[in-house]
């Protein structure tokens, strides 16, 4: 069971590079806190949205090689997230959750669904701390910011 779920730019950010500061937050807590791959989980959206951003880049003509190899990597992590039972779907419940952030903020949409997933599951959300997560925090949003030093 997964204890933690990746914000969009985390998941991102975990994929582009072996030596991120999400890898390296994932080190210190595997040490520390004995935390493995297995706790780790990201949603359906995320990767929804991921794709839909590729594919976007693509059509505009501004899909160049680096963002090609990003793309691969991205999906390298996304199979592996695959082959452990770590991606995460929308369910009704979240949908719940959702329309209430949507209350808060409409512009929520995608990364909404994220939250919903991470609040209604209990899930810690590895993002950089953002303005909106303290409206969020009644809802029981928990963040926790792998990019800290």
């Amino acid at each position: 069971m997964p204890r933690f779920l990746l914000a969009t730019q985390t998941f991102i950010d975990f994929a582009r590079s072996a030596s991120s500061p999400v890898r390296t937050w994932l080190a210190k807590a595997r040490r520390e806190r004995g935390l493995s791959d297995l706790d780790l989980a990201v949603s359906i959206t995320s990767l929804v949205s991921l794709e839909r951003s590729f594919q976007d880049l693509e059509r505009s003509g501004r899909f160049d090689a680096q963002k090609r190899a990003l793309r691969l990597r991205c999906e390298a992590l996304a199979q592996e997230f695959r082959h452990r039972g770590g991606i995460l779907p929308f369910s009704d419940e979240d949908l719940t959750i959702w329309a209430q952030i949507q209350r808060l903020d409409p512009a929520l949409d995608e990364e909404g669904f994220v939250f919903a997933i991470s609040i209604t599951r209990r899930l810690g959300l590895l993002a950089r701390p953002e303005p909106i997560h303290t409206q969020l925090y009644p809802l029981g949003l928990l963040i926790e910011d792998p990019y800290a030093p």
